[in-house]
């Protein structure tokens, strides 16, 4: 059975809008916008995933967009998965992301 991992969390992103203020989403593998987190769940997300020191600029991007926030803020992204991985893995980090 094939999973469709469009639906899954991929990348949980952050931008901190204001001093020690963060908002929370998440992207699929191809960097659109799933759902915003709340504080609770951007917690059980961070530790989930392996923190991307460089996200990349479509990553950057996509997470502007779905946060609403504009260049100036900071940004963070955990990476859950990675496109090797099998889908039974993305399945059950995704999981612990979205629930």
């Amino acid at each position: 059975m094939t999973i469709d991992r469009k639906q899954l969390a991929c990348f949980v992103v952050g931008a901190e809008t204001a001093p020690g203020q963060w908002q929370w989403g998440v992207l699929n593998e191809d960097h659109q916008w799933l759902t915003a987190l709340d504080e609770v769940r951007s917690q059980d997300a961070e530790r989930a995933g392996v923190r991307c020191c460089n996200p990349s600029e479509a990553v950057r991007r996509a997470a502007m967009a779905g946060l609403a926030v504009d260049g100036a803020a900071d940004i963070v992204a955990y990476r859950l998965f990675q496109l090797t991985d099998s889908d039974e893995c993305a399945t059950v980090l995704s999981g612990k992301v979205l629930g």
